[in-house]
C-alpha cells in the first residue's frame, strides 16, 4: 500500500473509531468522493450537529438529498420531534402518529425505486431510514396505531429490499474495505429488528469487523451479545478491540486515546459490565459520556439514557439519593425538551409515544424523594402518575394503565413500610392486584403478592402470610423477593443496634419490677414476720419475670427473624438505544 493511500485511510480510521471532530478536520485534505460525503455527513451527525447536517445536505444531489432528507425526518420526528416541529413544520406542534404516518407514506413511495448504484453511499442511506422505520412501525403497533397485517407486510417489504441492494452492490464490498465495513454494520442495524435473524445480526456484524475495525459494529455486536447473555464473550470483545487499536497504532490513535472518543455509545456500552470492572471505572465511563452528552449542541431521547442509567447505579449502589435525584431530574428535563412535552400540563396527546420514559424517570425521582424523607416532594411526583394514568384511554390503553398502577403500588408500599402502616398497605396492594387482575404480567402479580404477604407476616398473620407466599411461587418461581421473605433471617439482626435498643427498652421495663420484689424480700427476711415460702415464691416469680423481660428481644429475633428484613426496592432496567 502506498505512503498517501495509507495517510487517506487513517484519516478515515479517525471516522471508525468515533473521532468526528478531527476527522471533520482532516477530511478538508480529502478529494471529493461519495465516501468523504457520507462520513462527513455522519460525523455531523454523531456529533448531533444537526443544524450543520441540513446545511451540508444542500450540497448534495439534488435527487438524492430527497433520500437523505426523508433519512433525518424519520430519525428526527422518532428521536427529537421538536427539532422536527421546528424544521419540518415552521414550528408548529406536531401530531406524532400523523406525521409518522405522512413518513411512512413517503417511505413506500421510494423503497420499489432502483438505487442508481454511481452513488454508492445510497444503500447506507437506505438502511438507515429502515431502521427508523422499523422503529416508528413498532412503536405505531405498540401503540394500537398500525394494523398487524401493516406492520408485518412493511417488515417483509424491508427484507426483500435488503437482499436486493446487497446483491446489486456486491461488487462496492469486494473492492473497498471501508464501504464493506460500513456496508455490513448497517445491514446487521437492520437484521436486528427481526428477532428470528439474530444469527444473521451477529454474523454480518462479525463481518464489518473483519472488513475494518470499527466502533459501531463493535458497539452493535457487543450490544446483542450481551442481551443474549454472553457477557464473558461480549466483554472479549470490547477488551480485543482496545488491544488492537494499541497493537496496530492507527495514525496517532494509540490506546490511550480511545478514552477520548467522541462516541459516547462506547462508555455507556462499557459501564454495563459492571462485574468486569470496579465501580469507579463503571462511574468513570458514565461520566465521560455524559461530558460528550452535554457538550453537543442537541440532545435527543437515547442521550437522556445514560444520564438516567448513572442516576440507577448512584441510587443502587452507591446510595446517593439526593446526587440520584438530580441525575433523575436531569435526564426527565432533557426528555421534556426532546419531545416538546411539559409533563406538568400533559395536555400533549403524543406523550403516549415516549409513556415507558417519563413513566421510569419519575418513578426513580419519586424513590429518591421518598429515601430523603421529601414527603411534599414525593406527594407531587406521585401526583403526577396518576395524571399520566388517568390521561390515558381505559379501553385502549388498559395494560399501560395497570403498568404505571403498578408502579405507584410499589411506591405507596415502600412509604407504608418506613412508617410501618402495614394495614395501608395490604389495602393497597389488594387494590392494585384486583383492579389489575387481568391487565398485569405473572411476574408483576407475583411482586406484588410477595409483598402482599410481606405485609401480612409484619402483622404476625402467618396463615395469611404462608398461603400467599406459596401463590407469589406458583406465578414466578424464580422471584428473588419471595426468597428472600421466606427464608427466616435470623442472625444477621442479632446485637445490631436495634436489637440492643431493644434490649435498653427491656431493661426499663424490667429493672423496676427486680427493685420492687427485692425489696419485698428483703424486707420480709429482715422482719421476720413473712411465711419462708412466700418469701422463696416471690424471690422466684422476680426472678422469672426479670428474666422473660430481658431474653424477650432474643426470643422474638429467633423465633420471628424475618420481621427484621426489610423488603428490597425494585427499582428499573438500564436504558440503551434499540
Amino acid at each position: 500500500m502506498t505512503q498517501g493511500k495509507q495517510n487517506l485511510e487513517n484519516i478515515y480510521d479517525f471516522f471508525l473509531f468515533g473521532f468526528f471532530t478531527i476527522f471533520i478536520q482532516k477530511s478538508q485534505d480529502i478529494k471529493p468522493s461519495d465516501l468523504k460525503d457520507f462520513c462527513y455527513l455522519e460525523s455531523l451527525f454523531w456529533l448531533n450537529r444537526f443544524d450543520d447536517y441540513l446545511e451540508k445536505l444542500n450540497s448534495i444531489d439534488k435527487e438524492n438529498r430527497k433520500l437523505f432528507t426523508l433519512c433525518f425526518k424519520l430519525f428526527a420526528l422518532d428521536y427529537i420531534p421538536s427539532f422536527y416541529s421546528k424544521n419540518f413544520l415552521n414550528g408548529k406542534s406536531y401530531d406524532y402518529e400523523i406525521e409518522s404516518k405522512k413518513l411512512l407514506k413517503d417511505f413506500y413511495e421510494v423503497i420499489d425505486f432502483r438505487l442508481d448504484q454511481k452513488f454508492t453511499y445510497l444503500p447506507f442511506v437506505m438502511f438507515k431510514i429502515f431502521v427508523y422505520v422499523l422503529q416508528i412501525s413498532k412503536t405505531l403497533f405498540e401503540n394500537h396505531k398500525l394494523s398487524f397485517s401493516e406492520y408485518i407486510n412493511l417488515k417483509l417489504n424491508v427484507m426483500q429490499k435488503i437482499n436486493q441492494i446487497e446483491t446489486d452492490y456486491n461488487d462496492l464490498t469486494n473492492n473497498n474495505q471501508i464501504w464493506s465495513a460500513l456496508f455490513y454494520n448497517k445491514i446487521a442495524d437492520v437484521y436486528s429488528y427481526y428477532e428470528e435473524f439474530s444469527h444473521k445480526t451477529i454474523m454480518y456484524y462479525e463481518k464489518s469487523l473483519s472488513a475494518k475495525l470499527n466502533i459501531f459494529a463493535l458497539h452493535g455486536l457487543v450490544d446483542i451479545l450481551y442481551d443474549k447473555d454472553k457477557k464473558d464473550e461480549a466483554w472479549k470483545y470490547i477488551l480485543n478491540f482496545e488491544k488492537s487499536l494499541n497493537k496496530n497504532l492507527y495514525c496517532d490513535l494509540a490506546i490511550e486515546n480511545i478514552e477520548k472518543t467522541e462516541f459516547y455509545d462506547f462508555f455507556d456500552l462499557k459501564s454495563r459490565f459492571s462485574t468486569y470492572q470496579s465501580l469507579q471505572d463503571e462511574m468513570n465511563n458514565y461520566m465521560k459520556a455524559i461530558e460528550l452528552i452535554e457538550a453537543m449542541p442537541h440532545q435527543t431521547i437515547v442521550e437522556t439514557y445514560p444520564i438516567y442509567n448513572l442516576g440507577l447505579l448512584l441510587s443502587k449502589k452507591e446510595k446517593k439519593y439526593c446526587l440520584a435525584e438530580k441525575t433523575f431530574k436531569r435526564s426527565l428535563e432533557l426528555l421534556e425538551k426532546a419531545t416538546g412535552i411539559d409533563i406538568k400540563q400533559l395536555d400533549n396527546k403524543n406523550f403516549v409515544f415516549f409513556l415507558n420514559d417519563f413513566q421510569d424517570y419519575l418513578y426513580e425521582i419519586c424513590n429518591c424523594q421518598i429515601e430523603l424523607k421529601k414527603q411534599e416532594d414525593y406527594k407531587n411526583t406521585l401526583t403526577k402518575l396518576e395524571n399520566i394514568k388517568y390521561k390515558l384511554d381505559y379501553v385502549e390503553y388498559r395494560n399501560e394503565r395497570a403498568s404505571i398502577d403498578y408502579d405507584i403500588a410499589l411506591l405507596e408500599s415502600k412509604i407504608n413500610t418506613k412508617n410501618n402502616n402495614y394495614d395501608n398497605l395490604i389495602q393497597r396492594i389488594e387494590k392494585t392486584l384486583k383492579e389489575n387482575e387481568d391487565f398485569l404480567s405473572e411476574e408483576q402479580k407475583s411482586d406484588l403478592t410477595a409483598r402482599l404477604a410481606y405485609s401480612y407476616f409484619q402483622t404476625d398473620n402467618i396463615n395469611k402470610y404462608n398461603e400467599l407466599i406459596n401463590e407469589a411461587i406458583a406465578l414466578n418461581p424464580q422471584n428473588e423477593i419471595i426468597l428472600k421473605i421466606a427464608t427466616p433471617n435470623t442472625h444477621k439482626y442479632f446485637l445490631s443496634k436495634d436489637h440492643l435498643k431493644n434490649f435498653y427498652k427491656s431493661f426499663l421495663y424490667g429493672a423496676p419490677f427486680l427493685v420492687l420484689f427485692l425489696l419485698f424480700v428483703c424486707v420480709g427476711l429482715y422482719l421476720k414476720k413473712l411465711p419462708d415460702v412466700l418469701l422463696i415464691t416471690t424471690l422466684i416469680l422476680s426472678f422469672i419475670l426479670s428474666l422473660v423481660t430481658f431474653l424477650e428481644p432474643i426470643i422474638k429475633k429467633f423465633s420471628f427473624g424475618t420481621k427484621g428484613f426489610e423488603i428490597e426496592f425494585k427499582h428499573k432496567n438500564p436504558k440503551i438505544d434499540l
